[in-house]
């Protein structure tokens, strides 16, 4: 295991044998810290272990939970661990999934959530009449939840969903699995509604924010405000990867 100290100063390791076998040990160790704290629903919590505030314990919030995942796309963590994606490996480490497991059921767990009834209601939310400076909002309480108690995905109400930047990343990532050709879109037992339907309900209610003149909160969780630079180029990013794989 590496320690606190070693990974503090990763940076200033330098591309030696020694180095390479460092960042080696701190990637195994990362992907089994997410694997082991995945719920059996796919999801996974916003903090793998800490448990000094309540508002992080079991709980997941849509981004956090992209993020956790999009490794397994990265082009250099496949070429530079590939162990990672090779079932043996993986069952002689004593780990439950291979990376491109772990991203697909990640991905799948939340978008099963979208699935449910309340939440496709919010998504068929729009923006009332801009108010005098040109912008519109929707109430926090009507938007689409982006944060959830783990274990069984129900809705966390405390305070304001209106994040678009976590649909954006959601649709960014998805699309990036789906355009390398994994099946993202493949339905089973489980879906109520086909998974590629709910990806065109997040995309067309993202679109309809028309994000450039939305009072929302951004990802840095602050009250609502006009959509920062960083929330509109994060919406910019996630429509256009819809865009093209929908091309």
């Amino acid at each position: 295991m590496v320690e606190t100290a070693t990974r503090a100063g990763v940076s200033q390791l330098s591309p030696t044998e020694d180095g390479i076998k460092v960042l080696k040990e701190m990637a195994f160790d990362s992907f089994k810290r997410i694997s082991d704290h995945q719920f059996a629903n796919g999801l996974i919590p916003a903090s793998v272990g800490r448990y000094d505030d309540e508002h992080f314990r079991d709980m997941v919030w849509v981004k956090d939970n992209v993020r956790a995942v999009k490794f397994a796309l990265d082009p250099l963590v496949q070429k530079h661990l590939p162990q990672l994606y090779d079932p043996q490996f993986i069952q002689e480490m004593g780990y439950t999934k291979t990376a491109r497991e772990l991203y697909l059921s990640a991905i799948h767990g939340l978008l099963r959530i979208k699935a449910q009834p309340e939440q496709q209601a919010r998504f068929a939310s729009r923006p009332g009449l801009p108010g005098e400076d040109g912008y519109s909002t929707i109430d926090d309480q009507r938007v689409p939840a982006i944060k959830f108690y783990g274990p069984d995905g129900s809705i966390y109400y405390n305070w304001g969903h209106n994040q678009p930047d976590n649909w954006a990343t959601l649709l960014l990532e998805s699309g990036k699995g789906i355009e390398t050709g994994w099946p993202i879109l493949e339905s089973g037992s489980q879906e109520t509604i086909p998974l590629g339907d709910i990806l065109q309900r997040i995309t067309s209610y993202l679109v309809s924010l028309r994000i450039e003149r939305f009072i929302c909160r951004s990802l840095w969780e602050h009250n609502a405000g006009w959509s920062s630079y960083s929330t509109r180029k994060m919406v910019a990013a996630g429509l256009e990867q819809m865009e093209k794989i929908w091309h």
